[in-house]
């Protein structure tokens, strides 16, 4: 790190939009039906003869119904809107549902679940899905060619280091008969096309982008969809999973956007039908219907997705969330068959742990017997933990257990969180004793969670990826005069590696906590780097967004000691050495995003001496 004053600028913004040099090629999704009707008159001069022709099956549904001549304007019919009927719009032609049922059926549902940043598809042991004749290639609609790219590279990097078949299976036998998930796929598949050009892990926000304006139909069809679905009866127990299904696609669209606002309400809804599912799942039992999508899929992504918005929503926002999604079962087989089965286990618990932590932090506890309560529920949170490191390592004991290279990739992954929940635990066992110093006491756990991530970074990235040395203070890239904008011009290698966008439990969250929680002036450092240098978007974490943050929070702090022992700036290698070195007072107690835009938020860093004596702390304005 140099030392000079530039780098330890006070800007009042975060800005990295004007990082994101893409290509704006637009890709014209638009399409058009060309079927025309036409009419059939008798020769001149001759008594005029009825002419046998087949009926025209493209009007809209509601002129088709009542058997009158359409006139096939998009959206809605002027021959039904003239009248103040309403138009129940066009079923897709024959060929169309053909090409789309032949573009996303199934042979086997692929295994190999991450993506190669090249952008090769790669499908593990089993084979991917049969397409179309190429011969008919030529003429698929935009829709189709979206939902083709969603299978081959979206949902294989949506699913991230673990194996998922809610991303690679499911949603797309969903969307062969769900219109309404067919839709919001699409949608989805489009935007992410026009992601990986991208530099940053995020969309430039221009509305006369013809791909994000055909995103946004699809999206508005989808909700179509299921508006008509439910009708005035209420919603089945289908209508609901596919309106689940599209709020996690939804949201997932709003987020490629950096519309965190806009995506958090998105799973707030399907946190909110979640729940209401479970309550008529008890009473509604006998209720045969079957859907791609199965409930047990939706609620682990539910649970990993909670995991994610509630380390981003203010403490205000949190007081108002939604229950956590209960996890099922609530506890783990031994005889476990998969790696997945562990996965959502540890998820659940983690998300039970966070929700719990989050709590006494609003509502701390005031007597003793209240203290006992939570001792007593924080160790019964640790042996459901202890639990499931048991399962995984008789699981992984077993001579029949053969690991690939993605089930090994995933292994990592869980040892990663399961750092993450050990760092949590110290914490609230010292505590009480020692304050925000007992983060100090996680030094352990830190250095393995940033040695984990660069080897899941390296795998992802092909080995890329290197550690600084562990005596040195490694250099940050360079930003702009007073760090109010990233500059992408550090290096090409930072360049050449596209954003990654993914929904699974990946790194940031993890990198986020040594870097904004460690003291020690190298691996923190390291964690920002990181951050900072490997592109990526974990559902509402911007990776490159979290290391600006946990950057302009090490300067507040760093800067602020200085200022305390009157040395210069030149002087910050020497004084500060180990974790322990910055002192309780100075230190950040806690970050509050505000959403104040779809695209902007206020940041507000309060020290413990603000916290202390009152103060609001100091606020910065962050856009994206």
């Amino acid at each position: 790190m140099t030392g000079d004053k530039e780098n330890y600028g006070t800007s009042d913004t975060i800005d990295t939009n004007d990082a994101n040099d893409t290509d704006n090629t637009n890709n014209t999704n638009d399409t058009k039906d060309t079927n025309d009707t036409r009419r059939s008159e008798g020769a001149p001069g001759k008594p005029r003869k009825k002419v046998w022709k087949t009926k025209v099956k493209t009007g809209c549904i509601t002129c088709r119904i009542r058997r009158v001549k359409c006139d096939e304007e998009k959206p809605n019919c002027k021959r039904c809107t003239s009248t103040g009927r309403k138009c129940d719009g066009y079923e897709p032609p024959k060929a169309q549902k053909q090409a789309n049922q032949a573009l996303v059926r199934t042979a086997r549902p692929p295994t190999s679940t991450r993506s190669s940043p090249d952008l090769v598809p790669r499908y593990g042991k089993s084979t991917p899905a049969t397409f179309m004749d190429p011969a008919f290639a030529s003429e698929i609609s935009a829709e189709r060619q979206s939902l083709k790219f969603f299978q081959m590279y979206t949902a294989p990097e949506m699913a991230g280091f673990f194996d998922s078949t809610f991303w690679v299976q499911d949603l797309l036998v969903a969307a062969e008969t769900h219109q309404a998930i067919r839709y919001a796929v699409t949608a989805l598949g489009a935007l992410h096309q026009k992601f990986i050009g991208c530099t940053l892990p995020v969309l430039p926000d221009d509305v006369s982008d013809q791909t994000l304006r055909f995103g946004l139909k699809q999206c508005n069809r989808s909700i179509q969809e299921i508006i008509k679905q439910s009708g005035s009866s209420g919603m089945s127990r289908l209508d609901r999973i596919n309106a689940m299904t599209a709020c996690v696609l939804f949201m997932c669209f709003a987020s490629i956007q950096g519309h965190n606002s806009e995506a958090i309400e998105h799973l707030r809804g399907g946190l909110k039908l979640l729940r209401e599912s479970d309550a008529i799942q008890q009473t509604a039992r006998h209720d045969k219907q079957t859907h791609p999508v199965s409930m047990e899929s939706l609620r682990g992504m539910f649970v990993t997705l909670d995991i994610h918005a509630r380390g981003m929503i203010s403490d205000k926002d949190i007081m108002s969330w939604e229950p956590i999604p209960s996890a099922d079962p609530h506890t783990i087989p031994l005889e476990v068959k998969s790696l997945p089965q562990i996965r959502y286990y540890m998820e659940g618990t983690f998300n039970e742990v966070l929700a719990f932590l989050q709590g006494l932090d609003l509502y701390p506890p005031t007597t003793p017997e209240a203290v006992d309560v939570v001792t007593s529920t924080f160790n019964g949170f640790m042996e459901k933990i202890e639990l499931g490191d048991k399962v995984l390592e008789e699981y992984l004991r077993r001579p029949t257990t053969r690991l690939s290279q993605e089930e090994q990739t995933a292994v990592l992954a869980l040892k990663l969180h399961r750092n993450d929940i050990a760092a949590f635990s110290i914490m609230f066992q010292l505590q009480s004793e020692l304050a925000e110093m007992a983060w100090d006491h996680c030094e352990s756990q830190f250095i393995d969670m940033v040695a984990i991530s660069t080897q899941l970074l390296g795998a992802e990235q092909g080995g890329l990826v290197q550690l600084y040395p562990s005596t040195s203070i490694p250099a940050l890239p360079p930003y702009g005069p007073s760090f109010s904008k990233i500059q992408n011009a550090s290096s090409a290698t930072q360049r050449s590696r596209r954003p990654i966008f993914t929904v699974g439990f990946g790194v940031v969250i993890s990198l986020f906590l040594v870097a904004y929680r460690s003291r020690h002036p190298v691996i923190r450092r390291q964690a920002i780097s990181l951050l900072l240098n490997y592109p990526r978007r974990e559902v509402l974490w911007d990776g490159v967004l979290a290391g600006r943050i946990a950057r302009e929070s090490m300067m507040m702090e760093e800067t602020a000691y200085l200022n305390h022992v009157g040395l210069p700036l030149s002087d910050i290698r020497t004084v500060l050495t180990a974790a322990g070195d910055l002192p309780l007072h100075l230190r950040t107690r806690d970050i509050e995003i505000i959403y104040t835009g779809m695209r902007q938020a206020n940041a507000t860093f309060r020290s413990i001496a603000d916290f202390q004596e009152g103060r609001k702390g100091v606020t910065k304005t962050i856009h994206w």
